[in-house]
């Protein structure tokens, strides 16, 4: 920004518009010591959805918590999930700790940013509900204490960057203090850290990824349930199969394999390799009609594209972008041509 050039950001300004905290975290936020920082209204923007994000977690959170009862962390009987975040939580502890030492600002609160966004809200909250919804009561208490838990500590680390959201959280919490700002900031704690948990959770999600795309990739509709034949390479993913039911829509996991006149699509994964039924996935005759459509819209712009490509008057008149424009868009065609071939050959098999 200079005076001169009367370009300065005005931050009364974005701090009427968004909140302090949220212009406070996208001016911190993966910036490296000692650089310029490229400002911009997208950045701000990111952040204001960030803050939503942590906003709604919490309500989620605490509206689950209501008229229940809570124990201490220790006492709770945890499961594979919660033993997961707790190591993660463990690990983003240690990780902005360090830098924060460092005065490496920038980089905790991208830590802090991931840890929240991904593994807190994306991945630990969906594998709760099953637990939440389901009829184990015990679970559920220790469940419902583990999320207190790691959410309180969510709230300790961002307070110095994003005082006043915390503070609200915080204040609004089943158990807390006078204020956050005299609350113990989380250390690392040995007794919550389960390396094989992780590690073995880690392989779900990868799993789970790979199976989400299948369903994707084939336009199946997110209601509709499937099955999945499961090869297992590490014997414990079988202790998974709620959560792999649940954040896949399953409607049943078989540990044999399908029938060999069966048609299958496969992920393969460290723990385990997973096929899934074609005939789950789609309508064989449907989809060989919808692609051969396809096929054909995608060949006649082929033929329109070269039609251009090979007219000299239009090579000699049109701008260059335009040509590069029209060459890339020939391009991606014969790419999504060799897509589609391959899926009718597959089909049609």
């Amino acid at each position: 920004m200079s005076k001169s050039l009367g370009n300065g950001v005005d931050p009364v300004e974005f701090i009427d518009k968004y909140g302090a905290d949220t212009l406070r975290f996208a001016l911190l936020n993966g910036v490296a010591n000692g650089s310029d920082i490229r400002f911009s209204s997208d950045k701000i923007d990111g952040t204001r959805n960030f803050m939503n994000k942590i906003w709604n977690a919490s309500r989620f959170v605490l509206m689950n918590c209501e008229d229940k009862t809570l124990i201490p962390i220790d006492q709770c009987t945890l499961s594979l999930a919660d033993k997961w975040i707790l190591t993660k939580l463990n690990n983003t502890i240690k990780q902005v700790t360090e830098l924060m030492e460092k005065y490496e600002l920038g980089m905790a609160c991208q830590t802090l940013f991931d840890f929240v966004w991904s593994e807190f809200c994306d991945w630990y909250i969906e594998l709760t509900k099953p637990v939440l919804y389901g009829t184990d009561d015990s679970a559920r208490t220790s469940t419902l204490s583990v999320l207190v838990h790691v959410l309180t500590q969510i709230l300790k680390l961002l307070h110095p960057f994003v005082p006043f959201i915390t503070e609200k959280i915080y204040q609004d919490l089943p158990v807390h203090g006078e204020t956050i700002m005299t609350d113990t900031f989380p250390v690392f704690t040995d007794s919550l850290h389960f390396a094989s948990d992780y590690d073995l959770v880690e392989e779900l999600k990868d799993l789970i990824g790979k199976v989400r795309n299948i369903r994707s990739e084939y336009g199946v509709i997110p209601s509709k349930r499937i099955r999945l034949y499961v090869e297992v390479t590490d014997p414990r993913i079988k202790e998974c199969e709620l959560y792999l039911c649940k954040l896949c829509n399953l409607e049943e996991v078989v540990y044999t394999a399908p029938n060999a006149d069966e048609k299958t699509v496969k992920a393969v994964g460290t723990a385990a390799t997973c096929l899934v039924p074609l005939g789950d996935l789609v309508d064989k005759d449907k989809e060989i009609e919808r692609l051969t459509k396809e096929l054909e819209t995608v060949n006649s712009e082929i033929a329109r594209a070269n039609g251009k490509l090979n007219n000299q008057g239009f090579l000699a008149k049109a701008p260059q972008a335009l040509v590069d424009a029209e060459k890339a868009k020939l391009a991606r065609y014969n790419e999504l041509k060799a897509q589609l071939e391959a899926r009718l050959a597959e089909l049609k098999a």
